[in-house]
């Protein structure tokens, strides 16, 4: 089949652009396409160009066209003319608008060796509502696929992104917070950048960059001029440069008026080389002392020449709505987005309520949340001109493409969304299928992960599509990614059954200590433990999953890096997430080392008691109450939530369930299979979390007001090294004040604290217990409560 593509003789250059484009993207899948100057007689043709120029070409279409809305900057209107040719005619209000009009067309196309329309091709007129639309793509090792991009990887991604409306891409300078060079590299870091800054020019997008602050000590001269030196190379070297976006924090964390003092001096040779560059700053840091903000705001008050606006980003204290109040009036519409798109855990956008056997991998495996991305981008874009989001790497891939379609049209339906992203990038002969399939992925992550019986129709459903498609579908690796995942959810889930199991049936040997002995009792128990290693489950799961690891790290446009050991990953926290799928999903490391300890005693009365006291851990006594905050039903039922998830996906207002990937679970990663480490308890790991000062609110019902009980207590972080030596943080019972700060337990011991209860505090049979940070504004975890009647104690 041959479709024409017809243009003006003379016109802008992006318009010709954009005609290319559309002949090579029907090229690319099976279809002859040629561009000319006048429109065939009969056939598959596609007329574009500027509004009059369009007209001009095929005037017949006016009538069609000048019914539809005037489309405003970068917007388009194009009119089916004949369903059947098809025959389409495209009218840019500028050379942008042609652009997104060619990819608007290309989506809603059947385009798979012939063109045909779909029921999706209509009559319409597009203008984005969103000035700036775009993603940050990283040259950096910590990024689990783009240090593996050759020149042609970015160039085909940023025409895709393109072609669902984005206009900006955000890359980084060769030096942030990573290391410098990546074994993956194809390319210096400095030459890359300047051609992606050309590749992204030649789409007639914009050049940002994210470029933070680096030295380490700007008040010594000598760093500061190395820091010039840096900047003046950066910015003479890349040739295109519309913004600059600079983070106060994570990384280069400076106090306001140094960070506004050193980016002024950093933006003047911006400046001489890019004289119209638009330059941001993010109040983003992680934990910042009383008054910084305060100090930010006053800073940003002097409107400094060289500040365009401001960014709304992870870890900025307040809402969104706040920041637009208290900016001056100057920034209040040049306030940018930098969401985290990226990240399930240990981010400022988590997936609410994670469940651990997911939470347990890592926070950088493949997570299409399209429903969750709508109501975000919906949530905090109104206070916005656009955004520009953190990804690090393709695992975020249908967030990317989401977020561009809700940034152009934010009533747009997710599904419709999803529909063009499948027919146009994976197969359109399996739109629906596959839509529903990626749908239904995001809803394996609500609720436990051991009762989601969406989990095995997924992997279901998924097999059978796989087994269906083409063999170039099974190449195509935005494909290969979905089915993994459904790999990996029904793996994770089948996996934490029976880890449960193995760990029920462990506890009960141990129950028949008193009657086996000790030494059986744990050598049994641990035996049984084991054999989630040498009785593995699941196997043909995991090797399908290692399989498609392999595919995928060969396969052009994505190469991601799935595992470090084989595949050149990073760490099995970036995105290398193959490398924790053999952890147990349950307490082997508490209970294994606790079983070193017992073996090595001689009295067999010690090893017995420290038996029962490994069993009755989680047992506060006849009466007593013992509750994980981290685990699901004990987060929903206890925790008082400030706002709803709707109301604060950030969950910068109101307590957020996670897992804490970056604290704990490294420690427990890191010592498996140890002889003497630390016993950490899964139940430290999950935890209630409060940011910035916001209260921590937790209510127990149905207490013996007559009785006396005491409060014990995990704070899970005093297990870290960076956990300051003393907290400043109120800990109230009802009105009654239990604690003022909490000190690091002595000697290396365990996190828990004991109090008693005042009985006021509960006289009508309900106890709250209120947490509130002060001082420092450091996040506050409480993983375990135990209520202990006093008889008890």
């Amino acid at each position: 089949m041959r479709m024409t593509v017809v243009l003006p003789r003379e016109t802008e250059k992006l318009v010709e652009r954009a005609a290319e484009i559309c002949v090579e993207e029907l090229s690319r899948r099976g279809v002859e396409a040629v561009a000319a100057h006048a429109v065939p007689e009969d056939g598959a043709w596609l007329v574009m160009g500027l509004e009059e120029d369009a007209l001009n070409l095929y005037p017949a279409a006016r009538g069609a066209l000048e019914a539809l809305p005037q489309p405003g900057a970068e917007g388009f209107r194009l009119a089916v003319i004949d369903r059947d040719g098809p025959q389409i005619v495209l009218a840019g209000a500028d050379g942008r608008g042609c652009l997104y009009g060619i990819g608007h067309a290309l989506r809603k196309l059947y385009i798979k060796g012939c063109v045909r329309a779909t029921e999706a091709l209509a009559d319409t007129s597009v203008t984005p509502r969103y000035a700036l639309r775009g993603h940050q793509l990283a040259y950096r090792d910590k990024q689990n696929s783009c240090p593996a991009w050759t020149v042609e990887d970015f160039d085909r991604y940023i025409r895709e992104l393109t072609l669902f409306g984005a206009n900006a891409i955000e890359l980084l300078p060769p030096r942030t917070d990573d290391a410098l060079f990546s074994p993956l590299f194809s390319k210096d870091p400095y030459d890359m950048m300047v051609m992606l800054a050309n590749t992204v020019h030649g789409y007639g997008l914009d050049t940002w960059l994210w470029y933070p602050n680096m030295g380490e000590d700007y008040d010594d001269p000598a760093v500061m001029e190395k820091e010039i030196a840096e900047r003046e190379r950066v910015f003479s070297m890349i040739p295109h440069l519309e913004g600059i976006l600079i983070p106060a924090g994570d990384p280069g964390e400076l106090e306001p008026r140094r960070f506004f003092e050193v980016t002024g001096r950093m933006m003047e040779v911006a400046r001489r080389y890019h004289p119209s560059v638009k330059v941001y700053v993010a109040p983003q840091v992680f934990a910042p002392k009383p008054g910084w903000n305060e100090a930010f705001y006053e800073e940003l008050s002097r409107e400094p020449w060289w500040l365009t606006g401001v960014c709304y980003s992870s870890w900025v204290k307040g809402t969104i709505a706040q920041m637009q109040e208290r900016v001056p009036e100057k920034y209040k519409h040049n306030i940018r987005l930098y969401a985290d798109i990226t990240h399930p855990a240990s981010s400022g956008l988590e997936v609410p309520e994670w469940d651990t056997p997911f939470a347990l991998q890592g926070r950088e495996c493949y997570c299409p949340r399209p429903l969750a991305m709508k109501h975000i981008q919906n949530h905090f874009s109104p206070y916005t001109m656009g955004s520009l989001n953190y990804s690090e790497g393709s695992h975020d891939d249908v967030n990317k493409f989401v977020w561009s379609d809700q940034d152009v049209d934010p009533q747009r339906d997710v599904r419709e969304t999803l529909r063009d992203y499948v027919r146009l990038l994976i197969d359109p002969d399996i739109v629906e299928e596959m839509t529903q399939l990626l749908l239904d992925l995001e809803q394996n992550w609500v609720g436990p992960a051991a009762t989601n019986e969406g989990i095995d129709s997924v992997y279901t459903r998924f097999q059978s599509l796989w087994r269906s498609v083409s063999e170039d579908t099974r190449s195509n690796y935005r494909f290969v990614m979905a089915y993994q995942r459904a790999l990996m959810d029904v793996y994770l889930k089948r996996r934490a059954i029976r880890d449960g199991a193995l760990e029920e049936a462990a506890m009960a040997m141990l129950r028949q200590a008193g009657e086996t002995g000790a030494e059986n009792a744990v050598r049994g128990a641990w035996a049984m433990l084991d054999r989630t290693f040498t009785e593995p489950v699941e196997e043909d799961i995991l090797f399908e999953m290692q399989h498609l690891a392999q595919e995928l790290r060969r396969t052009p446009g994505c190469r991601i890096q799935q595992s470090a050991r084989y595949l050149g990953g990073q760490h099995w926290i970036r995105g290398a997430w193959l490398d924790s799928l053999a952890e147990p999903i349950n307490d082997y490391q508490w209970y294994t080392e606790h079983f070193k300890r017992i073996l090595a005693m001689t009295d067999e009365g010690e090893r017995q008691e420290a038996i029962r006291a490994l069993l009755n851990w989680e047992n506060p006594g006849e009466g007593g109450v013992y509750v994980c905050l981290g685990r699901m039903e004990d987060f929903r039922k206890h925790v008082v939530p400030a706002m709803s998830w709707q109301d604060d996906p950030g969950r910068v207002q109101t307590p957020q369930m996670t897992h804490d990937p970056y604290g704990l679970l490294i420690t427990l990663r890191n010592s498996h299979g140890w002889v003497g480490e630390r016993p950490i308890r899964l139940n430290w790991i999950r935890r209630a979390r409060v940011l910035y000062g916001t209260p921590l609110v937790v209510r127990f019902d149905g207490l013996d007001a007559h009785a006396r009980y005491d409060l014990q207590v995990t704070y899970p972080n005093f297990l870290l090294d960076d956990t300051p030596e003393q907290v400043a943080v109120n800990l109230f019972a009802g009105t009654q004040l239990i604690h003022s700060s909490v000190s690091k337990p002595a000697g290396g011991g365990d996190p828990v604290y004991r109090y008693q209860l005042p009985a006021q505090a509960y006289q009508d049979g309900t106890l709250t217990l209120t947490w509130q940070v002060y001082g420092w504004l450091l996040s506050l975890a409480v993983s375990e409560i135990w209520l202990i009647r006093e008889e008890d104690a």
